[in-house]
């Protein structure tokens, strides 16, 4: 069944439909690249306290193996 429609508002509201959906996944885009960075700062920030932490028990673990072995 045709419709009896000229092409030209039918092209023209289909061309305001892709700039839409355009716009708003540029929005996402923008969205998901904002939240990859904040998430990337987040892991540095947690790489560090993790070394920080690996450290503390290490020396903990050498200072109880080095006091048991100087004991006597």
């Amino acid at each position: 069944m045709m419709s009896t429609q000229p092409w030209e508002p039918r092209v023209s509201r289909l061309e305001a439909a892709y700039e839409q959906v355009d716009r708003r996944l540029g929005s996402i885009e923008t969205s998901v690249e904002s939240l990859r960075q904040h998430i990337d700062a987040r892991f540095a920030s947690g790489d560090a306290q993790f070394r920080w932490m690996i450290c503390m028990i290490f020396t903990g673990w050498l200072t109880t193996i080095l006091a048991l072995f100087f004991h006597r």
